[in-house]
């Protein structure tokens, strides 16, 4: 009887123990789908990765929930973008302990950096690069392209950035992170030479795009996006704009239209009236992937496989 009780003690206290285990917020804090998918890799089993914006938010414009807050003061680090794209951050960061580990991507990880593009018609636009350092002011960012995981040369970045910075906050774990962050590179590599392949064919035919997301894969891969309906997502486009995009569609023949899911298709479907322009679908966030360690590679293949069935169809 002694037996079978001290059993049940053992089993109820280790059930305990899994339980308050599952309850204890992530040391190891992500923003975005993107960036949460190329961490996730890096870290493998070894600890759980938290994602701030789990649903189909835009960063643009999202707003932190207090279990959120709690989230990021109790984490070991978190790792975004910049302090200019995930700006629902400032006012926690502030809050949180001086313990926490802040991975500003776009300033740390010596990244391909693209300028921001103005006025939405692109097609004579020089692509302006440049790499960030530590020592660049905060507000010298301001001008940047934010969506610089588009890139498979900036993800391979964020891979090594992630490995050399976790390795640091959580050295016992060192070795597996270094391994995992190879494997993860190789993956990318690969998956780069495929989109290259499948995307040689459509380099000369142009495209519109719901906003300027997308400069990094265009840039990459030598496609030719002829602008955007809006700047950003949460920027109603003007009457005016409307007519431009309207007008461009039609002098320069372009064939597709891409919305983003979560946008109203009404503007989309205003813009196609009357061109004879196939309406394709593309995601810079994969809102609508699972998040997780492969949604980076779906993103990408997704989004290849979107120009490439609309441009050669």
């Amino acid at each position: 009887m002694k037996i079978i009780l001290s059993i049940a003690v053992f089993l109820t206290s280790l059930c305990f123990s899994e339980l308050v285990l599952a309850k204890q917020p992530p040391q190891i804090l992500t923003t975005i789908r993107p960036i949460h998918s190329l961490i996730s890799a890096v870290v493998g089993d070894d600890k759980p990765v938290g994602l701030i914006i789990d649903d189909n938010s835009s960063p643009h414009d999202f707003q932190l929930k207090p279990s959120q807050m709690k989230l990021i003061t109790e984490a070991d680090v978190i790792f975004y973008v910049s302090d200019n794209f995930e700006t629902f951050l400032n006012s926690a960061m502030r809050a949180s302990s001086q313990d926490l580990h802040r991975e500003n991507i776009l300033r740390n990880a010596d990244l391909e950096i693209l300028e921001k593009r103005a006025g939405g018609n692109w097609e004579e636009d020089d692509h302006h690069t440049h790499h960030h350092d530590e020592d660049h002011d905060t507000a010298h960012h301001v001008g940047d392209d934010m969506h610089v995981w588009l890139n498979p040369e900036n993800a391979i970045k964020i891979v090594e950035f992630a490995a050399v910075e976790l390795g640091k906050i959580f050295p016992q774990s060192k070795p597996l992170y270094e391994a995992n962050a190879q494997l993860t590179i190789q993956r990318i590599k690969q998956l780069d030479e495929k989109l290259r392949t499948k995307l040689s064919t459509i380099t000369d035919k142009p495209f519109i795009v719901f906003h300027d997301a997308y400069q990094y894969f265009e840039h990459h891969y030598g496609l030719k996006a002829a602008g955007s309906i809006t700047l950003e997502p949460n920027e109603a486009a003007s009457p005016k704009r409307i007519a431009q995009i309207r007008q461009k569609i039609a002098q320069a023949r372009i064939s597709c239209v891409f919305k983003e899911p979560g946008f109203s298709n009404r503007l989309i479907s205003t813009i196609a009236e009357g061109n004879e322009v196939t309406i394709g679908v593309m995601d810079p966030l994969g809102t609508e992937l699972t998040p997780g360690s492969e949604l980076y590679f779906y993103l990408m293949e997704k989004m290849a496989d979107s120009l490439s069935s609309c441009l050669e169809g």
